[in-house]
């Protein structure tokens, strides 16, 4: 019980409220229906104590103190009104009285009517999308609605495949928002082709200069309404700041040391000044810009919307890039988080995207993974890995979390749906690619072997080879992003390097599957892929992997390499598209290495295909084969001549 405190009450004022510093105080009496409506709100949004209190005839009273976060302060102030309790403010303005109850009516209104979109009773065929080039599906166009029901403050779960970045840009170009694109860096072309194929607008991405002959066009900063960057590369734009101060003595005068200083180091293992070890404290002070070889940077201040894919890497709240992504873009006015497996596998760790988009309603991790993840106190700390109160953690988190399976958009997807994904090489990569390039064209222009097919075919071997090892390392984070949601995966390569390297990659969770290997082992790579739950990634080659087996336990297909032949490439596609197939629709995803040999190859297998049934961007096309007598090889050969 608290101390006796000289309060004067007075007797018809039944609940008082003052404006503290961060939070609002609560002080009256006895009234449980208040008390019960507040136990409903979360911890990290209430606290209570009870003072002994003199009241104006001299008796002591108990009175009732209980702080409550400016988040659920409005929501208190209408529940008020609504009981007819009586109240009064002590330092707080009406207007600002009217502010808190009116922003509170809003935010139950926008919950309101994400209901009914969620209940398909929201009605969304007149809005317009005449600004797309390509018309989004219906549920991507709900995801749009979502997105403006909540004032572009918004996390979107869809399963993966559904198809989550079309809403995000839609929404932003629909706006005219100048937009931050974070992105897992395997990504970025792939956003920038995206946005430039759905809309008519520009983007620019962080670090990324075409090579001179290349047909991609650099958009400029000024001219791009958006801006793309990778997690890894924020760190190079934006830095934390640390100040550190030493508590220690001089180890030779005994005085107190007082050195201080702030600078980029995290932390100091032993003071510079007094040498003492463990004497310095370091915490985060501020950010620091910086521009790259090329005189960018990132300024925050200069966007409307950020967009952070894949935003489930933000859930370590310790690493750099989360840290920095939290203070620097934390002012953005509109933020939209996109991720298939935003929970993999603890409620914990939700938090840190929680946080980023709505800090004011979830505020205090610790709170957070007592209350969701079944938190408890070891020898070591505090542990959050479990799982508790899920369905409060739904309710709480509905009104701006949207997920869709592909089950709930089946009708309106095509059976196959395509995602190529550019790959940007470095310039250590692209330099030692063009080598080989060189070398190529050499011993097959020098040596006058351009007619012997096969000769020159062993050249261009090379070149394939080479770009399959880049894509290799490229994709391992879709693949893991891809088992982290919970579905299997069929990866075909052209050379056998290539398909051991998956393996390699993933040894536990995978099985191989080519011509080298006897009829046995081919078949129990395939019945361990379709009836072994722990069996993720089927690693193939094309023409092995191609006919005869089943592989329906995935809807998901990347190639790694290419068939020399349309019909080849299809055949590969329907080991997982078949009429036993569980999945009514499926997803082929192709990597390709701007800049080189790929972009010619897949040039030439539409060019000389019938392709149909296959649908991209949501328009299905024809194109007529065009007929010669020269072979796909010998074509390749000029295109690599004339670059």
């Amino acid at each position: 019980m608290g101390k006796s405190k000289k309060i004067e009450i007075e007797e018809d004022v039944l609940v008082k409220i003052k404006k503290l510093k961060v939070n609002y105080e609560l002080r009256y009496g006895y009234l449980k229906i208040l008390s019960e409506y507040i136990k409903r709100f979360p911890k990290e949004h209430r606290a209570v104590r009870k003072d002994s209190v003199i009241g104006t005839d001299g008796t002591p009273k108990d009175d009732w103190v209980r702080t409550i976060s400016e988040a659920k302060i409005g929501e208190i102030i209408a529940f008020l009104i609504d009981n007819k309790i009586q109240f009064v403010f002590e330092n707080i303005t009406s207007d600002v009285i009217d502010r808190l109850r009116n922003e509170y009516v809003e935010r139950q209104r926008r919950i309101s009517n994400v209901i009914k979109l969620k209940a398909e009773q929201l009605d969304i065929t007149n809005d317009d999308y005449s600004f797309m080039k390509i018309m989004p599906y219906d549920y991507q166009k709900k995801a749009v609605k979502f997105f403006e029901i909540n004032n572009g403050i918004a996390i979107l779960g869809d399963q993966p495949g559904v198809g989550k970045t079309a809403p995000a840009f839609a929404y932003a170009v629909k706006h005219q928002l100048k937009t931050l694109v974070i992105c897992p860096a395997s990504l970025k072309l792939m956003w920038r082709k995206e946005i430039m194929k759905f809309t008519n607008e520009k983007a620019f991405v962080y670090k990324f200069n075409p090579k001179k002959k290349s047909k991609i066009i650099a958009f400029s900063k000024e001219e791009s309404l958006f801006h793309i960057t990778n997690y890894e590369a924020i760190e190079s734009y934006i830095k934390l700041e640390y100040k550190h101060k030493c508590s220690g003595k001089n180890l030779v005068t005994n005085q107190k040391c007082d050195w201080e200083e702030v600078n980029l180091t995290k932390t100091f293992k032993k003071c510079p000044i007094c040498g003492n070890q463990g004497s310095v404290k370091s915490r985060i002070d501020g950010l620091v810009s910086f521009q790259d070889n090329f005189g960018c940077d990132i300024d925050p201040q200069n966007y409307d919307l950020i967009i952070i894919d894949e935003c489930h890497r933000l859930k370590e709240l310790k690493t750099t890039w989360t840290k920095i992504i939290h203070k620097a873009f934390s002012g953005i006015p509109k933020k939209l988080l996109l991720s298939g497996t935003v929970i993999k596998s603890r409620p914990f760790e939700f938090f840190s995207a929680l946080n980023f988009v709505m800090p004011e309603e979830w505020k205090n991790s610790h709170e957070f993974g007592v209350r969701y993840g079944a938190g408890f106190q070891s020898n070591y700390g505090w542990v959050y890995d479990g799982a508790s109160n899920l369905e409060e953690l739904f309710t709480r988190v509905s009104p701006y979390f949207l997920r869709r399976l592909k089950k709930d958009v089946l009708k309106e997807l095509p059976p196959k749906t395509y995602l190529e994904i550019p790959i940007e090489l470095d310039d250590k990569d692209y330099s030692e690619y063009k080598k080989i390039e060189k070398e190529t064209i050499k011993q097959i222009v020098d040596g006058k072997e351009v007619e012997k097919e096969l000769t020159y075919l062993s050249k261009i071997h090379k070149l394939k080879l080479f770009t399959g090892k880049i894509k290799t390392k490229k994709i391992k984070e879709i693949i893991q992003d891809i088992i982290d949601g919970g579905e299997k995966v069929v990866i075909v390569s052209d050379y056998m390097e290539l398909a051991q390297e998956i393996i390699d990659l993933f040894p536990d969770i995978s099985v191989l599957h080519t011509g080298a290997m006897s009829e046995l082992e081919k078949q129990n790579s395939v019945d361990r892929f379709q009836e072994d739950d722990t069996i993720k990634i089927f690693s193939g080659m094309i023409i092995a992997s191609g006919v005869g087996i089943t592989l329906t336990a995935a809807s998901k297909l990347i190639k790694l390499g290419f068939a020399w032949t349309p019909a080849d490439e299809e055949q590969v596609e329907d080991r997982i598209h078949r009429a036993s197939s569980t999945s009514d629709t499926i997803e082929i995803i192709t990597p390709y290495c701007i800049d080189t040999i790929d972009e010619d190859i897949m040039d030439l297998l539409n060019d000389k295909s019938y392709i149909v049934s296959k649908t991209l961007d949501n328009q299905e096309y024809k194109k007529q084969a065009v007929k010669t007598d020269e072979s796909i090889y010998k074509e390749l050969v000029n295109r690599i001549k004339q670059r």
